[in-house]
């Protein structure tokens, strides 16, 4: 017996997790369409995705989308270097954090005006030890030798 469902008969829910798993090229370019941002979004965090399909969600109006396009490690050099540059700092967060950026945008990246996104990307393993260094002097960095939560001299409670 063959049984057909249309993709939008389906719950959101549904298609969020299959956009999540989908390894079906058609079905995931048809999941990238959705009307639903969160489905939007789960297809483009799916490295199954094609990248015309990635090129396409990294134009999206909603910046959960982009920035699961900025994740993916299926998404083009080119289209990292377009998100790199996006105007919300979730998104850049995401291309200084993606292995495939280029390090000419993680330099730029690295001098961006929010400490999570220059943090990411100094974090980068692409980002090329000089430019690291000229960057900056990592005060971004988390300092916890003054942490003593967990001092066994503290008194019992």
């Amino acid at each position: 017996m063959k049984v057909l469902v249309e993709l939008d008969e389906l719950s959101v829910n549904f298609r969020k997790a299959l956009a999540k798993s989908c390894k079906i090229r058609v079905t995931l370019a048809k999941l990238a369409e959705d009307e639903e941002a969160e489905v939007r979004a789960e297809a483009a965090r799916n490295p199954n995705t094609a990248e015309k399909d990635l090129s396409k969600l990294a134009n999206d109006k909603y910046e959960g989308v982009r920035c699961g396009v900025a994740k993916n490690s299926s998404t083009a050099v080119a289209d990292l270097s377009k998100l790199s540059k996006d105007k919300n700092w979730g998104v850049r967060f995401c291309a200084a954090g993606n292995e495939k950026t280029a390090a000419a945008d993680l330099s730029k990246l690295a001098d961006d005006e929010n400490s999570d996104v220059r943090r990411a990307a100094r974090e980068n393993p692409n980002m090329p030890a000089i430019l690291n260094e000229e960057n900056g002097d990592n005060s971004d960095s988390y300092d916890d030798s003054d942490d003593d939560v967990y001092d066994d001299d503290d008194e019992e409670f």
